[in-house]
């Protein structure tokens, strides 16, 4: 099986990336301030947000009959908010451009930009750079600004990762990506960058999960990731989706792992040369807690088994952690009832 092709950097670069997240933090380079007709700037077409909703569209509304109707809705929706703040405080920090001919290119701020629209406002403050940053530049004057969005999603964020390294690599010789190298290009914590490195190289079907919003945390994404097993990683998929924590993801591996082990060994004896008689039985597993409940509840109709049945009301049968002990007890009482 072939090798995931791996995003990487050379070793002795890693204290000059450094340097240019500080820069780029500090502003380095020629800046100056003014305030700028909302008219004369552009959006940047390769802001790695991709905001479907248009400055056009921000002065003068959607038409329903525009593509992607909804979706700009819903974004117009959540950039009200700010647009009242921008009302009633003005603009806190300004936005970042850079001159394009007789306009100005939107470099970071694209939210504050649209809201100014919003709020009515005919100019904004603008911290304005004398050139284009570079690739690696731009990049990271937007992940600075990227992160500092609560809203910004898990695809969004390993979107603005990704293009971080493109444009880095395209300059410099490829080596293994390690957590280490990542938290000095982009300054963020060890911990995040280790979470960071098998999502950047997902599986396809948690690659869709990612894409279209299902899964949306960057810590229960990269424990699925490094789950090789196809069937369990998408076990674990469905019951991320339902609302399960780490903890009860991490839970359920255990018991998936466990149970086949269980599952294993059972095989083994049944392939043994005739000998000891066995004593117990297995009696499986399934993925669908579902079967779990309704074995439960199709034996507590009976009258005889009515006094243990509030044992059972309060199970929420959809966590695999719940329904696994709900059903050990269930066959503890059965056993002492003596079926």
């Amino acid at each position: 099986m072939s090798k995931k092709k791996r995003f990487g950097i050379s070793e002795s670069l890693n204290q000059g990336l450094s340097d240019t997240v500080n820069a780029v933090k500090n502003n380095a380079g020629t800046v100056r301030f003014e305030v700028v007709s909302l008219a004369r700037i552009e959006t940047d077409p390769e802001n790695p947000r991709e905001l479907k909703l248009s400055k056009e569209e921000a002065f003068h509304g959607i038409q329903k009959s525009e593509p992607f109707f909804t979706e700009k809705q819903e974004e117009l929706e959540k950039l009200k908010g700010l647009s009242e703040t921008i009302k009633k405080k003005g603009l806190i920090n300004p936005i970042v451009v850079y001159k394009y001919g007789e306009f100005y290119r939107l470099v970071a701020g694209e939210r504050r930009f649209l809201a100014a629209i919003l709020a009515g406002k005919e100019d904004i403050q603008a911290r304005i750079l004398n050139e284009k940053p570079k690739g690696l530049d731009l990049r990271l004057l937007q992940w600075i600004e990227n992160t500092e969005r609560e809203d910004l999603s898990l695809k969004d964020r390993i979107g603005n990762v990704k293009s971080i390294l493109a444009e880095y690599l395209k300059e410099n010789e490829k080596h293994e990506l390690t957590a280490s190298t990542l938290k000095d290009i982009i300054g963020i914590s060890l911990q995040q960058a280790s979470s960071y490195i098998p999502v950047l190289n997902a599986p396809e079907d948690l690659e869709e999960h990612i894409a279209i919003g299902n899964i949306n945390n960057l810590d229960k994404a990269a424990f699925i990731a490094k789950i090789g097993q196809k069937d369990l990683r998408q076990s674990v998929i469905q019951s991320c989706i339902k609302g399960s924590s780490l903890k009860e993801l991490r839970r359920l591996v255990e018991i998936e792992k466990n149970t086949a082990k269980q599952q294993e060994n059972s095989e083994r004896e049944t392939h043994k040369k005739p000998g000891r008689s066995a004593t117990r039985v297995n009696l499986g597993t399934t993925n669908n807690t579902k079967v779990i409940k309704r074995i439960v509840f199709s034996v507590l109709k009976e009258p005889e088994y009515k006094h243990i049945e509030s044992h059972f009301v309060n199970i929420n049968w959809e966590k695999f952690e719940q329904a696994t002990k709900a059903f050990k007890k269930f066959l503890s009482f059965l056993e002492k009832e003596g079926v």
